[in-house]
């Protein structure tokens, strides 16, 4: 399969009023809070523009996701729900906080549904409050208010999070622990749910940090851990596995990045600090390495977790490393010829970037 998009330039930010182009919000769990990157021209450099850091209000931000739109950036921290303003990349502030102590730890991603202008996240420690946190921040000035619904979930078993959680049709949720499981939630209001068939068989072991990807139409993929797994939910009474794939021998494996427009996904190996892009059409049981388009070695080391996150306009691929406090740019524009662009360190503002967001002005 051969892929080849040309890097779009993009517009410089002018700053005050005339602020216009891409910047990079990232959730910053060791320092807790958000810091702000101007990725105008990710070819060149990387700059921090701004941070809000709160240990109260934001505690152990690890997971943001954006209403781009009205430039709300809602952040996930160790117990807390936070909606933050972002109309001026330059300065942001806190808007409202919602705690719910133990049901919000340790969520794993942070999902936004603008239609129904609700956050979702699924976790919990114990088996009384495990369950898909849905809550209404329709009104970011003030989401204690919102409504809050908590599916308890005796499907999973007493496991303590739900992992690789993603969108897959208006309304529903798809996630695993051991297994794999989905939720219609158009009855979230009343506390209501309805529940796909799951699937246990060739599951695996689902990575603990990895985004869960749908493609809009048959195929969910996560990370293992060692692989990235293609499973069929076109149906969701008869869910199927299509097998693993591994880009390399002995691969440690944290997120993956799904561009399904042009069916390539993309995963980096923390052992070999190696980014991979990989083929979705190709025979998905393949052996270790042939369904790979391209792979990129980085000088990197010690990297901690590390996740990716692809721009609005599918050509670039940012990656955040927690332990290393950097934040990185490639130009994925060609797949099958992918190239670093900048980097940023920075152990003051980046300690423990672990999810980012762009947001385009």
């Amino acid at each position: 399969m051969t892929i080849s998009r040309k890097l779009m330039s993009r517009t410089p930010a002018t700053g005050g009023g005339g602020i216009s182009g891409p910047y990079l919000f990232v959730g910053v769990r060791v320092g807790d809070g958000i810091a702000v990157i101007d990725v105008n021209n990710p070819a060149s450099s990387f700059s921090i523009e701004t941070t809000l850091f709160d240990s109260t209000n934001l505690n152990a931000t690890d997971y943001v996701a954006a209403n781009s739109t009205d430039k709300i950036l809602y952040a996930k921290g160790s117990a807390s729900m936070s909606t933050v303003d972002i109309s001026d990349p330059t300065s942001i502030s806190l808007l409202s906080t919602h705690s719910s102590g133990a049901r919000f730890d340790p969520d794993r991603v942070l999902l936004y549904d603008a239609t129904n202008e609700v956050t979702l996240t699924f976790g919990g420690t114990t088996a009384t409050n495990i369950g898909l946190d849905i809550i209404d921040v329709s009104n970011p000035n003030d989401i204690v208010a919102g409504s809050v619904s908590n599916y308890q979930t005796s499907v999973i078993g007493g496991a303590n999070q739900g992992k690789a959680l993603s969108f897959r049709n208006s309304n529903e949720v798809l996630f695993g622990e051991t297994s794999l499981y989905g939720f219609d939630y158009s009855n979230y209001t009343s506390n209501s749910y309805s529940t796909f068939t799951s699937l246990s068989s060739n599951v695996g072991s689902i990575g603990t940090y990895t985004s869960g990807a749908w493609d809009g139409s048959t195929y969910y993929y996560y990370s293992s851990g060692t692989s990235v797994t293609q499973i069929d939910y076109s149906n969701t009474s008869s869910p199927s596995s299509n097998g693993s794939y591994t880009p390399v021998a002995s691969a440690s494996l944290d997120d993956i990045a799904l561009d399904a427009t042009n069916s390539v996904i993309y995963t980096y190996d923390r052992n070999g600090h190696t980014l991979y892009s990989i083929d979705t059409t190709a025979t998905w049981s393949n052996g270790a390495g042939n369904n790979n388009l391209d792979s990129l070695s980085t000088t990197f080391t010690n990297e901690g977790v590390c996740m990716l996150t692809l721009s609005d306009d599918l050509n670039t691929l940012y990656m955040t490393c927690d332990t290393d406090a950097r934040v990185t740019a490639f130009d994925v524009s060609d797949p099958s010829n992918m190239s670093q662009l900048a980097t940023l360190k920075d152990t003051t503002n980046l300690n423990g970037a672990r999810t980012c967001v762009e947001v385009t002005y």
